[in-house]
């Protein structure tokens, strides 16, 4: 107010909604402060030039504000360019992000239990995770011998890396946070020319199955979580076609040139007030 500055409200998450899931928040405490953020937020949102949000689903906690969508989607010029490396990672999934329970982390090594031994298959983790104690609950698992964990890497070799194997892993749990988010490791995949294997919430399987790009399952269930991993080691040409899918959708469609139009008009309209 001072400066005469606009102020503009960047949402990328619904964090009343996170809040109840935080586990190193005390269960007592998650509902009140849910309640005193969300209070906050509606009081803040009143003073503010703009509120610009992430997902449709988080446009309409702030209808009244008439909020601006604009998608966090990847820049394509920030990716590394396409390899043709495939090599060894023919049969290596991956997952890049933080590994915690509520994204999937258990029941993506439970699954790779029930996949058949002759495909010697395995999954690459590079993120860090939440906790220790995950980590070991992880390791004490029969389908953890199938697991190489490469840590964290740095954006850019991260997604080398997950260009050189088969398919990508995005199983967030249907937390209230996660079934209306866009995951930016979705988009991320599918501009690597890799299927994805997704939770089957209906804006994700929207995206996933409307561009042929991959196959959406119940993330609760490991033996769906298989029988998916295994449909698309069993169908390599069909696989092949889903990445190539996907990468032209990113390229039409789910990529940050688009999104930042948006925004710039946002900010000359705000400007020019």
């Amino acid at each position: 107010a001072f400066t005469r500055a606009r102020v503009i409200y960047d949402v990328h998450e619904d964090v009343p909604q996170q809040i109840l899931t935080k586990q190193w928040i005390p269960a007592l405490l998650r509902r009140p402060l849910a309640a005193v953020f969300n209070t906050f937020e509606k009081l803040l949102t009143r003073v503010l030039d703009a509120v610009v949000v992430a997902t449709e689903g988080i446009a309409e906690k702030f209808s009244r504000l008439k909020p601006i969508v604009i998608h966090n989607y990847p820049d394509l010029e920030m990716l590394p360019s396409l390899s043709t490396r495939r090599g060894e990672g023919e049969r290596v999934l991956v997952y890049v992000g933080g590994i915690s329970k509520l994204r999937g982390a258990i029941e993506m090594v439970r699954a790779l239990e029930y996949l058949n031994p002759s495909w010697d298959a395995r999954l690459d983790l590079v993120g860090k995770f939440e906790t220790p104690e995950l980590e070991q609950e992880l390791q004490a698992l029969p389908g953890y011998r199938r697991v190489r964990f490469l840590g964290w890497l740095p954006w850019e070799l991260a997604w080398e890396h997950a260009q050189t194997t088969f398919a990508g892993l995005v199983l967030f749990q249907p937390a209230p946070n996660h079934t209306n988010s866009l995951p930016n490791k979705l988009f991320e995949y599918m501009a690597a020319e890799l299927p994805v294997v997704a939770s089957s919430f209906p804006l994700w399987k929207e995206i996933v199955e409307g561009n042929r790009c991959g196959i959406t399952v119940d993330p609760l269930d490991p033996k769906a979580i298989a029988r998916a991993i295994e449909y698309l080691l069993t169908h390599p040409e069909e696989a092949r076609r889903m990445g190539e899918n996907g990468r032209r959708a990113v390229e039409e469609r789910y990529n940050w040139g688009k999104e930042a139009e948006k925004l710039v008009r946002l900010y000359r309209h705000l400007l020019e007030q």
